[in-house]
C-alpha cells in the first residue's frame, strides 16, 4: 500500500510538472503579439532542464507531455511542425544534462548551482554555446520550412535568444522550488516570508519594471523606454544580489517577462518604425542582464559562505561543532551588554588525567570521547549553548537559571555514564561539575566570569562533587581581591622574596647514599617576621598560573645557597626539589634547570626532582619526556604521594623513577590499620623488585619510625625525625658562620603543612 501511494504521488508530480510547462508556454505565447515567434521565451529550456535534473530520465515525460498539451492549446501550430518543436524542446535540456552530468543533479535540500560561480559559469556556457544553438537550429528549420518568414540569421538568432531567455528566467526559480526540503506545498509560505522580508526591494523592482513596460507601450516614448531598459539592468543586478534566492528569482522572472511582453507589444504597434534588429538586441540585453544578476548573486553568495566558514573556524570547534573559547567569549559579551531580566548560568563539565586516557587509548580515543560527549550534551540539554574550551572540558551557557540546578544533575549523570562506558580501561577521567549563577543585575566582563568559573572547576575537581557559585557584586569584589593577591604574589616571586627551608630525611639502610638527605620547602616572610605557610599562598599561585615561577624561584634560591656554601654542598647527600604539574609539563623545564645547574656549577646528581603521582599521570606524555630529560641531565626522580592515584603500579612501570615517597595517608595509621600496612608492604616489595628506593612520609612518632623501618621502608621523613628548618641550621656544624636565633623553629605548628 505504501509503495503504491508513493508511486501515485510520484506520477502526480510528473503530471503537475507537465501542466505547469504547458501553461507557461501558452501564457508566454499569448503575451507575445509577434506571429513569427511562438512565445516571448521558451519555458521548456528552463523547466525541462530542471525536470531532468530532479527526476533523471523520467523528467523527459513531463517535458514531452507538457509540449504535447501545449500543442493542443496553440491553434497556430501546424501538426507537421509538432515533431520539430518536440525535438527542439527535448534537445536543449538533454544536451545540457549530458554535458554537465554530475553537476546537474537536484536533490531535496541541495544547493542551487546558480548560486555558485563555478557551476553557474559552466551551466550558462553549456546552455548558450551548445544546448540553445541545437534547439534553435531544429526550431529554426521548422519555422523556415513552414514559411513563417524571416531570413536564416534572423530566425536562428531569434530562436537562440528565446531558448537562452527561457532558461535564464525560469531555471533558477524552478530549481529553488523543486529543491525545497518540505516540497512545493511549503513554497507559497516561504515565498511570502521572503517577500515580506524584502518587500521594499521587490516592490521597487517590480514597480520600476512595470513603468519601463508602460514606456514601451507609450507612443513616441521609444527612446526613453530604451534608456529606462538599460537602467533596469544595473538596478536588478544590485538589488537582487543581496536578497534571499526564492524572492530574487521570482522577482527576476516577473520583471523579465513583463519587460519582454511590453517590448513585444511595442514592436507590434510601431511596426516598421523600429529597426529590424532592435527587438533582438533588447532581448539579448535582457539575457546579459539576467546573466549579470546571477553572476553577482553567485559571487556575493560565495563571499557570504566564505565569511560563514571563517566564522565557523573562528568561533566554533570543528571537531565537535560546539562553540570554541572565542565563540563563548562573544556570547558572554552579548550577555554583559544586557542588564535586567532573568538570571543566567554557566555550566561546566571538565575531566582531568587526560594524558592517561591518551596513553591507554591513543589520541583518537580522546577525540572520540570529545565527539560523543558533545553529542550527548546537545541531546540531553538542548536549551544550553555548549562550548568546548579544551579536551574534555565543556562549558554551557544557560539563558535561564531556573532549570540550571537540574541541568547540573544531568551533567553528573553524563559524567558517570561516560565512566561506565570506560570500565574496560585502566584509567577513567576524573570529572568535575561546576555551575556559576550570573545575576541579571550585574555587568561582568568575560574575564571575570571565566576566572570565577575556573575557580569553581578547581574546587569541583578537588572535591569530586558538583559545586555552585554566584557571580554577583560580592563575587566581583572577591575576584578583584583575588586578582590583587595574584599580582602581589607575582611581584614577590619576581623579587625572589621567598624563604627556603629544608626538612631532613632519615636513611634506614646501612648502604644508603652517604651524606645528609633533605627536602626543600618554602615559606613567604611576613613584615612581622613570621612565615606564611603554603596553605595561604599556594592556592593563589595555582589560580593565577604562578606555580612555574614559584618552582623556578625556589630551585634557583636553593642552588644559589649551596653555591655560596661549598662546605654544605660537600656534606649533602641528596636534596629533593619539588616540581609542580605545570612545570612538569612545560617542554622548556629541563633546559631551564640545566642552565641553573651550569650557572651555579653544581652537580645535578645530588638533587632529586620530586613530582606527585597525580601530576605525572595528568599530563603523561609530556611529563614522561621531561622526566627522562631530567634523568639524562643527572638528576634523580622521586614520585611523591605515591599510592593516591589510579592505576598506580601500571604507571610505575612507565616512569623513570629512583624513589617512591609513600603518601602519608597510608603511613599515619600503620599501627592501627592492617589494610594500610598491607598496602605499604606491597609498595615496598614491588619497589624493591624494581630497584627503586622507598620513603615514608608523615612519620610523626618514634614508634612509627621504628615500624616503617621494620617493614623495610628505605627512608623516613616527618616531624618525629626533624622539623623544617633553615639551611643554615641544618648545616651549622660544617659552616663557619654562627646560627641566629631566628633560624630555630619555635614549634611544630609553625611549620605545619596544609
Amino acid at each position: 500500500m505504501a509503495f503504491g501511494a508513493r508511486q501515485q504521488q510520484r506520477w502526480g508530480g510528473l503530471v503537475a510538472a507537465a501542466i505547469v510547462l504547458a501553461s507557461l508556454t501558452e501564457l508566454t505565447r499569448r503575451l507575445s503579439s509577434n506571429p513569427a515567434q511562438l512565445a516571448l521565451c521558451w519555458p521548456a529550456a528552463g523547466l525541462g532542464a530542471v525536470y531532468l535534473a530532479r527526476w533523471g530520465w523520467r523528467g523527459a515525460w513531463p517535458l514531452v507531455g507538457g509540449l504535447l498539451l501545449w500543442a493542443l492549446l496553440a491553434p497556430g501550430l501546424a501538426w507537421t511542425e509538432l515533431p520539430w518543436q518536440l525535438a527542439a524542446g527535448l534537445i536543449g535540456p538533454l544536451s545540457l544534462k549530458l554535458l554537465l552530468r554530475a553537476r546537474w543533479r537536484l536533490r531535496p535540500g541541495s544547493s542551487n548551482p546558480f548560486e555558485r560561480s563555478a557551476s553557474l559559469g559552466a551551466i550558462v556556457a553549456a546552455q548558450a554555446l551548445v544546448a540553445a544553438p541545437l534547439a534553435a537550429l531544429l526550431a529554426g528549420v521548422a519555422q523556415l520550412a513552414m514559411g513563417r518568414g524571416g531570413t536564416v540569421p534572423e530566425v536562428l538568432a531569434g530562436r537562440w535568444v528565446l531558448e537562452l531567455t527561457g532558461f535564464l528566467l525560469l531555471a533558477p526559480v524552478a530549481w529553488e522550488l523543486l529543491a525545497m526540503r518540505d516540497g512545493l506545498r511549503a513554497a507559497p509560505a516561504e515565498l511570502l516570508r521572503q517577500g515580506r522580508r524584502h518587500a521594499a526591494t521587490v516592490l521597487l523592482l517590480i514597480g520600476f519594471a512595470l513603468a519601463v513596460a508602460a514606456l514601451w507601450l507609450w507612443p513616441g516614448a521609444g527612446s526613453l523606454a530604451r534608456a529606462a531598459t538599460y537602467l533596469l539592468a544595473p538596478l536588478l543586478a544590485l538589488s537582487l544580489a543581496g536578497i534571499q534566492p526564492l524572492a530574487a528569482f521570482w522577482t527576476m522572472a516577473l520583471a523579465g517577462l513583463g519587460l519582454s511582453a511590453a517590448q513585444a507589444h511595442s514592436m507590434a504597434l510601431l511596426g516598421d518604425a523600429l529597426a529590424p534588429t532592435e527587438p533582438l538586441l533588447v532581448t539579448l540585453f535582457l539575457c546579459v542582464t539576467l546573466s549579470a544578476v546571477l553572476a553577482m548573486r553567485a559571487l556575493l553568495n560565495e563571499q557570504r559562505q566564505a565569511r560563514k566558514q571563517l566564522e565557523q573556524q573562528a568561533f566554533f570547534d570543528l571537531g565537535t561543532g560546539c562553540l570554541n573559547r572565542a565563540g563563548l567569549n562573544r556570547l558572554l559579551e552579548g550577555w554583559s551588554d544586557q542588564v535586567g531580566g532573568r538570571d543566567r548560568a554557566l555550566l561546566s563539565l571538565r575531566a582531568c588525567n587526560l594524558d592517561a586516557i591518551e596513553a591507554l587509548g591513543g589520541p583518537q580515543r580522546l577525540a572520540q570521547l570529545d565527539r560523543e560527549l558533545a553529542e550527548e550534551l546537545r541531546r540531553e540539554l538542548p536549551h544550553v549553548r555548549w562550548a568546548r574550551l579544551s579536551t574534555l572540558r565543556f562549558v554551557g551557557a544557560a539563558h535561564h537559571f531556573d532549570h540550571a540546578q537540574a541541568d547540573l544533575a544531568v551533567l553528573e549523570r553524563i559524567g558517570a555514564g561516560t565512566n561506565t562506558r570506560l570500565r574496560d580501561a585502566l584509567h577513567a577521567p576524573l570529572w568535575g561539575v561546576a555551575g556559576l549563577r550570573i545575576s541579571s543585575q550585574l555587568r561582568c566582563n568575560t574575564g571575570t566570569l571565566f576566572t570565577a568559573l575556573r575557580q569553581l572547576e578547581h574546587r569541583a575537581l578537588a572535591s569530586r562533587r558538583s559545586v555552585w557559585g554566584e557571580a554577583d557584586a560580592a563575587a566581583q569584589r572577591e575576584l578583584a581581591s583575588d586578582a590583587a593577591q595574584g599580582q602581589a604574589l607575582r611581584a614577590r616571586l619576581e623579587a625572589r622574596d621567598v624563604e627556603i627551608l629544608a626538612q631532613p630525611i632519615q636513611d634506614n639502610t646501612p648502604d644508603g647514599t652517604a651524606g645528609r638527605k633533605l627536602e626543600i620547602l618554602c615559606r613567604l616572610p611576613e613584615p612581622d617576621g613570621s612565615l606564611q605557610t603554603p596553605a595561604a599562598f599556594l592556592p593563589v599561585a595555582v589560580r593565577h598560573g604562578l606555580m612555574p615561577l614559584l618552582d623556578l624561584v625556589v630551585i634557583e634560591r636553593t642552588l644559589a645557597w649551596f653555591a655560596d656554601h661549598p662546605a654544605a654542598f660537600a656534606a649533602l647527600g641528596s636534596c629533593g626539589l619539588n616540581l609542580s604539574g605545570p612545570s612538569l609539563t612545560d617542554p622548556g623545564t629541563p633546559e631551564r634547570l640545566a642552565t641553573l645547574f651550569h650557572r651555579y656549577r653544581l652537580s645535578p646528581a645530588k638533587f632529586s626532582i620530586e613530582v606527585t603521582e597525580n601530576q605525572a599521570i595528568a599530563q603523561l606524555a609530556q611529563g614522561l619526556e621531561n622526566l627522562r630529560a631530567l634523568r639524562q641531565l643527572g638528576c634523580r626522580i622521586a614520585l611523591d604521594d605515591f599510592g593516591t592515584g589510579l592505576a598506580t603500579f601500571d604507571y610505575l612501570k612507565r616512569f623513570p623513577v629512583d624513589s617512591l615517597k609513600i603518601d602519608g595517608s597510608f603511613v599515619r595509621n600503620l599501627e592501627q590499620s592492617a589494610v594500610d600496612r598491607a598496602i605499604v608492604e606491597s609498595i615496598v616489595r614491588v619497589a624493591r623488585s624494581m630497584g627503586v628506593r622507598t620513603v615514608a612520609e608523615f612519620v610523626e612518632s618514634p614508634r612509627l619510625a621504628r615500624l616503617v623501618k621494620d617493614i623495610g621502608v628505605d627512608e623516613a621523613q616527618g616531624y618525629a625525625l626533624g622539623l623544617p628548618q633553615r639551611l643554615e641550621l641544618l648545616f651549622a656544624d660544617v659552616l663557619d658562620e654562627p646560627v641566629t636565633a631566628s633560624s630555630v623553629p619555635s614549634s611544630i605548628g609553625e611549620w605545619a603543612l596544609a
